[in-house]
């Protein structure tokens, strides 16, 4: 019946592990500073951020242009029906009349500089350049927040290896009690009872193993998406453990380096001076306008007939009536303006209430970690002890599997609890605005 039982786990496993019959897996070593490079280079998230910082960049070219003059050359071919003047007539002057002809053509440069337009000029390039500080914000939080889920998968695949691995020990552990049950009853030293006892917790083991086997599974598959891999070919290496007792600033030093550094709420503070930029650019439009205009311009007919003229002008505006247009826009920009307030405010607001998780996950993973590691070890010699017990006859044997199945889960927490602390010190590093390839390397890597 063992190597039967064995038959069934080894089937199981390859069903669980194997992507298609015949493939060929090879796992290559990935470390986590590694991993995160891989995710940086081609995710679609800090992809889709770094175009949008770009065409904010462009934005800010294009309202920067707005302070020099336009220079701009234009030409034209005119066909007349019946002949026309090359030139204007400049006066009432019989010997300058100029020549009359069916073609007429004209080319020539025009300048034009704005003088002033209420500021709304100089509003539209602080708005643009506002908008291209948040949008680099903005690429940065993107950046961080895809580590952040490199490292949360990583680890994912790092704990569920590890539990696969005490499945794996509980499994053996059961296993080996049921052929010992087993061959007692041979010898009538041990009822049926024991038997199926010890049967039914190592199909109990066995569902456990092939559980945690799937999650391993999804959870490879998921660290391969985010940086662009196989799965079949993923093996990760241990990820450092926080330390147990580590200084930290307060609770107030904390929220006040958070809303001073956090890439999201610098993103969205950035949004709202843009915002505000915005709406000094909309009340410019009631202002008088001053524009400075000269053009330089050849005419000639299709006889060869030619002269050049130039003008120079100045330009004055001021709209009067313009069906609300101007008023709208003001009205948008002023509406545009209160909700990047508004999200500003839910920035800090979101950030204080990460921060205050972040800290309540890293002070209660570590007190887990102290607490699960006693408990780990007190189990441990429990288990031994009840093995030894059951080996002289002077415990049940369900006492004995009680022990293994608490030591199994037991392990498991101290796994989940070691994860949870290095996710909390993650996030909190997102937080302040630190989490970058670098500090992955000096905090996470295992050779620390």
């Amino acid at each position: 019946m063992t190597n039967r039982r064995m038959r069934i786990t080894t089937l199981l496993s390859t069903l669980v592990v194997l992507p298609a019959v015949g493939a060929t897996v090879t796992a290559a070593p990935l470390r986590l500073s590694e991993a995160v490079r891989l995710a940086l280079a081609q995710h679609p998230s800090v992809q889709q951020a770094e175009a949008q910082a770009a065409q904010a960049e462009a934005r800010l070219r294009q309202a920067r242009a707005a302070w020099f003059p336009t220079l701009r050359l234009a030409g034209s071919l005119y066909q007349y029906e019946e002949p026309m003047a090359a030139w204007p007539i400049h006066g009432f002057d019989l010997t300058r009349i100029p020549p009359f002809d069916e073609t007429l053509m004209q080319g020539g440069l025009q300048i034009d500089y704005m003088l002033f337009d209420g500021g709304a000029r100089e509003a539209r390039v602080r708005q643009a350049g506002r908008l291209r500080d948040a949008g680099q914000a903005a690429h940065t939080n993107a950046e961080q927040r895809l580590i952040a889920r490199v490292v949360a998968a990583y680890l994912s695949v790092r704990a569920d290896e590890e539990l696969v691995a005490a499945h794996e020990r509980r499994r053996a552990a059961v296993d080996a009690e049921r052929d010992r049950v087993a061959q007692l009853r041979a010898v009538g030293r041990a009822a049926n009872v024991d038997v199926a006892r010890a049967e039914a917790a190592l199909a109990g083991a066995d569902a456990d193993w092939a559980q945690a086997q799937a999650a391993l599974d999804v959870a490879r598959r998921d660290l391969a998406r985010l940086i662009g891999a196989s799965p079949d070919t993923l093996m990760v290496l241990p990820v450092a453990e926080p330390a147990a007792t580590e200084s930290m600033d307060s609770v107030d030093v904390l929220s006040a380096r958070v809303l001073a550094q956090s890439a999201d709420v610098e993103s969205a503070r950035l949004r709202l001076v843009a915002a505000e930029a915005g709406r000094s650019a909309a009340r410019g439009a009631r202002w008088p306008s001053l524009n400075l205009r000269g053009a330089w311009t050849d005419l000639r007919d299709a006889s060869g007939h030619r002269t050049d003229e130039w003008n120079a002008a100045l330009l004055v505006g001021l709209p009067l009536f313009t069906g609300g247009a101007v008023g709208g826009a003001i009205a948008e920009a002023d509406a545009g303006r209160n909700a990047a307030a508004e999200d500003w405010r839910l920035a800090q607001e979101r950030a204080a209430a990460q921060l205050d998780q972040a800290l309540a996950l890293r002070q209660e993973s570590r007190a887990r970690i102290a607490s699960l590691e006693r408990a780990v070890a007190s189990l441990e010699e429990v288990v031994r002890i009840e093995q030894l017990r059951l080996s002289t006859g002077s415990d049940t044997q369900a006492e004995y599997l009680r022990a293994e199945a608490d030591l199994l889960a037991a392990r498991a927490g101290l796994i989940n609890a070691r994860h949870a602390a290095v996710q909390a010190d993650v996030e909190l590093a997102r937080l302040l605005g630190e989490l970058d390839i670098a500090w992955v390397e000096h905090n996470l890597e295992s050779n620390r």
